[in-house]
């Protein structure tokens, strides 16, 4: 309604009722759902309890922990990739479909990236009330996200070294990702109005950062082909690879 109406200046605020309403299902380890039929007036509990939905399990992973899988297992990984398929829909749809119309039960692993961090280091969900501080910018409305972000931060500031989930995350060399295990998928896509599912979703989610918010560009031509735009900053695109690299070995090993 908000979107067909052009209230786009509402999404902020629709979005922060959302997430407040899905953190609050998860804290109080439960909510309801209308009745179907002629019963619609009575309401069915959903329970949020049990192992499934224990307190958020996560690691950090740099270049020095990385578990590296030593048993050969023939081809390298870039030998052994399968078909890559590209998709326009959002990533949080995709994953319900897999799950709940395709039957899929292996692992699905999701990368998000936080574009935004508070003034303490910490992982802005709300990114400044504009709900831009993570993309899938609806991973924190429709999950128990920000569950995770509220323990990575806790962690973080126990940490020896005093060092941020920031500091850890957008390192230029060095970098760390989190890996997300069980992260809960609560909502439906909001074109149906977020429903709450009463088959909640899990999977994977391993958490990244760029080393610079907004990177200097550069373009490249060639002489068969278009330009295309590249870091003007080799150390920037170092930092890329560093990334891509843990999280295409991270994902292997989870799948």
């Amino acid at each position: 309604q908000v979107m067909i109406a052009g209230r786009f200046d509402l999404l902020p605020k629709l979005s922060r009722a959302v997430r407040e309403t899905t953190d609050k299902a998860f804290d109080n380890s439960e909510f309801y759902l209308p009745g179907e039929g002629l019963m619609w007036q009575q309401e069915r509990r959903v329970s949020l309890t049990g192992t499934a939905f224990a307190i958020p399990e996560h690691k950090w992973f740099g270049c020095e922990n990385l578990p590296i899988d030593e048993s050969g297992n023939g081809l390298p990984f870039a030998f052994r990739a399968k078909r890559i398929q590209i998709s326009e829909a959002n990533p949080l749809d995709i994953i319900l479909e897999l799950r709940r119309k395709a039957g899929f039960k292996g692992p699905i692993v999701l990368v998000a990236e936080v574009s935004k961090f508070s003034a303490d280091g910490d992982i802005d969900v709300d990114g400044g009330g504009s709900g831009l501080g993570i993309f899938p910018e609806d991973l924190p409305g429709r999950t128990n996200f920000a569950h995770f972000a509220k323990h990575l931060c806790t962690e973080a500031r126990r940490c020896k070294f005093e060092a941020t989930v920031q500091d850890h995350l957008t390192s230029a060399s060095n970098p760390y990702l989190i890996r997300l295990v069980r992260v809960t998928l609560l909502r439906g896509p909001p074109e149906e109005g977020y429903p709450f599912l009463e088959e909640p979703v899990q999977f994977t989610v391993l958490l990244t950062a760029n080393s610079v918010a907004r990177p200097q560009v550069k373009s490249i031509k060639f002489r068969r082909r278009p330009p295309m735009e590249w870091y003007g900053d080799s150390a920037d695109n170092n930092s890329l690879i560093e990334r891509l690299s843990l999280m295409g070995e991270l994902a292997r090993q989870e799948t």
